[in-house]
């Protein structure tokens, strides 16, 4: 699309659009593997590159959508991160990332492997250990081999087990998983204080706000 550059603090913002394919999948682009990829355009002299070339805009892809067979993305340039706003909600519920460092708690992972499919939220895994139906429920799965590697994790919202495990997740997958692909199950946690000292054996690092009335 066109270019429009500007000075001062008004963000320079641009789309770009092309045809799915081997690289830009459709997975990659809704799975995540593209959100806040760095983007630099320049603009070169075609007649003679040894001219080399001049960067007009850095910036960043945000809104990665995908039309029919096309991809779009959102490109922002790098001053638009000065508009963001950035608050700290009050909530009982704790607002870190479990297992981060302000976290504290370590959470437990094991491995999978596709056993079954049912549709974009649901499959079976087989794995290693032993985990009681609910234990990765809020939890992770994170795929590690297939179409879906490197895609954002994916919350558990199910886990049954009756041999494999059945997995629901919240969100619908961006593709099928294949049986055979492998992923990491990572335990989640439900936000709440005695989770906290049920998980680190106590709430110093808890997150919120509980008995705020």
């Amino acid at each position: 699309s066109d270019l429009s550059l500007s000075t001062g603090f008004d963000p320079d913002d641009m789309e770009v659009s092309g045809p799915i394919g081997d690289l830009v999948t459709r997975a990659a682009v809704l799975g995540g593997r593209f959100d806040d990829a760095v983007v630099r355009y320049f603009i070169v002299c075609w007649a003679n590159l040894n001219h080399g070339a001049a960067k007009l805009v850095s910036g960043y892809v945000a809104l990665p959508t995908v039309d029919g067979g096309r991809f779009k993305f959102n490109i922002h340039s790098e001053i638009g991160k000065f508009a963001r706003s950035f608050e700290r909600p009050t909530s009982p519920y704790c607002r870190r990332t479990f297992g981060a460092v302000d976290c504290g708690a370590t959470p437990i992972e094991t491995t999978g492997t596709v056993t079954a499919v049912t549709d974009e939220l649901a499959f079976a895994v087989s794995f290693s250990g032993s985990y009681a139906t609910g234990f990765f429920e809020k939890g992770e799965a994170i795929f590690l081999t297939g179409g879906l590697a490197g895609i954002r994790p994916m919350e558990i919202v199910d886990w049954t087990v009756a041999g494999d495990a059945s997995v629901t997740l919240f969100l619908p997958l961006p593709d099928l998983p294949e049986i055979g692909d492998t992923l990491t199950l990572k335990q989640g946690c439900d936000k709440l204080r005695t989770s906290c000292i049920e998980h680190q054996g106590d709430a110093l690092n808890f997150g919120g706000e509980p008995d705020l009335r």
